[in-house]
């Protein structure tokens, strides 16, 4: 049995905007409602389990999953304090029969049913997987008084996205040792290294952006209108 957690916890204080991130509207369609129907209709996928704000619950549920008709939420959750606390109470709300679970922003609405796929795959062979892109930009470092002072070999450097899939039982005991022990990370690619477990990279795409400020939205707006032509 598979399932994905879609974490949509985002406030919007970045994007200044009024309606949070995951609720604005691309041609009539809730950021969050497009990631969650990326999911549901890939076969790879028996069950959706999504974390939100305590006080979105049921505007979620009705406006959401009720109004797109999603029949793969098991159930909605409230996330917590961070995006690592609400990936916690979202996997400890799947199904104990999961083997494999997929991780996703919800906030990454063009995330395509083979990069899902694929990470469930390698997923099941390696115990872990993850979407990413190669950097094309130099990547440098700075001082303290911001003059650079070094550059990446860009070759080995990857931009990781989401899904990021786990065998299900390591990832939760993962996040559980991660919390005991107050260890906080950007993504759960570096709580599984944390506690030994290897990643396999799956090639992502340069689409599956994050949407997170309000120039994000204009190359989302292009994004959408390129995909359905």
């Amino acid at each position: 049995m598979n399932s994905a957690v879609i974490v949509a916890g985002g406030s919007g204080s970045r994007m200044e905007s009024s309606v949070k991130k995951q609720y604005i509207r691309l041609n009539e369609r809730e950021i969050l409602s497009l990631s969650i129907e990326a999911f549901e209709k890939t076969n790879a996928v028996d069950e959706i389990v999504v974390a939100v704000p305590a006080e979105d619950i049921n505007y979620v549920n009705e406006y959401i999953v009720d109004k797109y008709e999603f029949k793969k939420v098991r159930c909605i959750v409230s996330g917590g304090d961070t995006r690592q606390a609400s990936v916690l109470s979202a996997l400890t709300s799947c199904n104990k029969n999961t083997d494999i679970v997929a991780i996703h922003d919800g906030a990454r609405p063009f995330v395509s049913k083979d990069v899902i796929e694929e990470c469930f795959k390698q997923a099941e062979s390696f115990g872990g997987a993850a979407c990413a892109v190669k950097v094309k930009d130099t990547l440098k470092s700075a001082d303290d008084e911001l003059f650079f002072s070094g550059t990446s070999d860009r070759e080995k450097l990857y931009m990781v996205q989401t899904p990021q899939a786990f065998n299900y039982k390591k990832i939760l005991e993962a996040h559980k040792l991660a919390k005991e022990s107050g260890f906080l990370a950007t993504d759960d690619t570096q709580i599984a290294e944390k506690f030994g477990m290897k990643v396999k990279i799956v090639e992502g795409s340069y689409l599956n952006i994050k949407i997170t400020t309000k120039e994000d939205l204009l190359i989302s707006q292009g994004i959408l209108n390129s995909l359905n032509k």
